[in-house]
Order: C-alpha cells, then structure tokens, then sequence
C-alpha cells in the first residue's frame, strides 16, 4: 500500500502546440498477420511471407497518417527508393495503393473487413510478400485514439515463399501444414537465372537432404502440403528447392519454434509493475488511474494546484467521491475530474469502475488542462518526481 501526497503544479507556457500523438499499436502485427493469413486460406490462397522492406513501407504510410491525417506516399516510390529488388522487365511488384484503415476496430475485424480483396489481389497479380504496420494516434485534441492498420504487398524475383501453417512463430504440434507459392509473374522470356513457373518441388528438414528429396510435380503440391517436423521440441527448419522448366531452381527456408505445449505458458512472462499514477487527458475530461503491483494504492493524500490559484483540489475533499475509498483504491478503477457539469468522457481504455467529480473549484482558464497549461510538474512533497504534458494525451509518473 502506498501512501503518498502529490502536488501537480502547473507551468503556464506562451506557445500553444497541438500535434497529433501516435501511441501504442492497437495489437502486435505479428498477431494481426496471422489473422490475415488464416483468412487468405479460408478464401482458398497462399498465406503470403514478412518482408523486412515491405514492413518498412508499410510503417512509413502509418507515420504519415499519424502526422498529416493521411497517406502521402506510394508504395511503388518507397520501393524504388528502398531497393526491393527489381524484375528482368525493370519493374517492382509491388501494390499501387496501400490497404489502409482507421478506426476503433480489432484486428480480427480488419482482417475479415480485407480477406476478400485481399485474397482477389494475391490471385490476380501474384503478390506473395506482404508488409504490416499497426498503431493508433489521437487525431485532434481531446478525441477518441484511433487504430491505424496498413498492408502493402509485393512480390520479388527468386524469392518464394513457404509458409508453416498461417505463419506463426510457435507451433505446438509435430504435423504441419506447408504452403508453397508458385512464379505467377513471369509468362515471358527472361534471364536464364531467373526462375520462372515452377514444375518440380523438393522439401526436406535441412538444406543438406534437398540433395535426396524425391523431386514432386507441382500441381501435386499446389496448395497445403502435409508435413512432419523433427523430433525433440526447438527451432525447427524446412527447405524446399523450386525448379521451372529451363532448370533454373530458388531455395527457400521457413522456420518456427516447435514447443511442449504443457511448458508453452508457464515460463514467468509477467513483467514487473512499477508503481505509478497515470493521468490522461480527452476534451474536458482529466482522468487519473494507478498502476501497481498491489491490488489497492493510497491516494488520499493527492491533491493538485495550478499557477497562479492559490486553492487546492484534494480528492478527500470532493463530494461526489464520499463514498469512493480513496485510502485502498482499486487498482483498474478510475477516477474522472470534469469541467463543472458537462458529461465526462468515457471509454478509458483500463478503467474498470469509472467514478466522476465534476469539478466546479475553478475557473476554466484557470485548469491544468485548459491549452495553455500544456506543462505541469507532479511532487511527492517536497521531491519533484516528473514533468507532464497535456500534449501528450497520456502521462505515467513513478512513484518512489
């Protein structure tokens, strides 16, 4: 339990700057590529391969629509300009417009929004590799945070793919499921070391046995091919080796951890907690929450003042919170101090029991939050722990 008293000071700035702030992505895109693969083979196509430059890509165009609202690049340039590789023709496979979209949606809604077209473009063009990219940004001051989803595919000369399963890291079982892209692109003359449609496969579990693999016709491994791993749990390797009809072969090598699925989760992944208050501000709400490795914390002693107001805030001190147990607050509960009478926000992301106090203390141009309050210090008495901005939507401040 955490006793403390905290004293915010606000620091009255000449300078109004309001940018949009990009935060956390709204799921790891290694999830949300998984998702986008296993709808790829619902819709009866190959799941497609990471490209570090295609991720790359894909990133730049998150970054622009965090910072201007929308894309301002195409893929296409950005490819040229990264060096993915080009084709005998001089050109780059690559999509000529990104898949985007921004909203308050899971990555298992994105994935169903995109599966189809997806799907339609990988069949219709050839595309194999794909680049993600995954954040969320407050687009103007006091709105909602946004998730910002961007794909970007492309396809490069001798490199093709294979994928174990949907393309996970970590496989549980020993029997998978392999899924070899063809050359779709190429239906014209070209460099003899440039492969072109593939007829023969090889697969084996290390590059030494492609040497004795039986050569299998491809229409015979058009699409999953059963596959069994090696024994013993491990980072596990598969190759396979592609020729096409003028004997020109690309190899390829996917790999995935095979793990004991009883010892998957019980490793200590839980990371430390360090105490802290947590303050995030949206329109005319402010709101405060605690982060801990305890289930309750010690707020009754916090209270805020602001330059040049001689009063006080103290949560002990507020009517509406009587009944709130300020002296062993619920770690996940929240509290949301509102400018006089207007609704407070809601949909705090990690706020369990939201309780309000509509703050009547103060004049408007007088409040922390008000724009020209963009920085505060926050004390534990006399000891100045941190700086705040309100620009920054969100502040965490330690707690000794």
């Amino acid at each position: 339990m955490f006793r403390k008293s905290i004293l915010i000071t606000a620091i009255l700035l000449l300078t109004v700057i309001i940018p949009v702030h990009a935060q956390d992505g709204p799921d790891d895109p290694d999830e949300f590529y998984v998702l986008l693969n296993q709808g790829l083979i619902s819709e009866g196509q190959h799941p497609l391969a990471r490209s570090e430059i295609l991720n790359e890509i894909a990133q730049t165009i998150a970054n622009e629509v965090v910072d201007n609202g929308a894309s301002t690049s195409f893929p296409r340039e950005l490819a040229r300009a990264l060096d993915y590789p080009l084709w005998p023709d001089n050109s780059q496979r690559v999509i000529s417009t990104p898949y985007v979209r921004i909203g308050i949606l899971s990555p298992q809604e994105v994935a169903n929004l995109w599966d189809g077209p997806i799907s339609a473009n990988v069949a219709l063009d050839g595309f194999r590799e794909v680049g993600i990219a995954t954040t969320s940004y407050v687009p103007v001051r006091g709105g909602n945070p946004q998730d910002v989803y961007v794909v970007v595919l492309g396809a490069q000369p001798n490199v093709i793919p294979l994928i174990i399963n949907d393309g996970a890291d970590v496989v549980t079982e020993q029997d998978v499921e392999l899924y070899i892209h063809n050359e779709e692109s190429l239906d014209y003359e070209t460099d003899e070391d440039v492969v072109q449609r593939i007829v023969t496969v090889k697969i084996a579990n290390s590059e030494a046995e492609l040497a004795d693999a039986e050569p299998l016709l491809w229409e015979d491994t058009n699409f999953g091919v059963p596959w069994e791993l090696t024994d013993e749990f491990g980072e596990k390797s598969v190759w396979v080796e592609l020729e096409d009809r003028k004997g020109a072969a690309v190899r390829y090598e996917a790999t995935v951890e095979y793990a004991d699925p009883e010892t998957l989760d019980s490793g200590d992944d839980t990371a430390e907690v360090t105490p802290a208050l947590i303050m995030t501000y949206g329109g005319n709400s402010f709101t405060l929450q605690v982060q801990s490795p305890d289930a309750a914390v010690n707020i009754q002693d916090i209270l805020f003042s602001w330059l040049n107001d001689t009063r006080t805030y103290e949560l002990a001190n507020a009517g509406s919170l009587a009944e709130v147990d300020l002296e062993a607050f619920e770690v996940g509960d929240c509290i949301q101090i509102t400018l006089g009478t207007e609704t407070a926000q809601s949909g705090i992301a990690g706020c369990n029991n939201i309780f309000v106090d509509n703050s009547t203390f103060t004049e408007l141009a007088r409040v922390f939050w008000n724009p020209e309050f963009i920085e505060f210090k926050v004390f534990d008495g006399d000891t100045e722990l941190g700086i705040c901005s309100t620009r920054e939507q969100r502040c965490q401040i330690e707690l000794p």
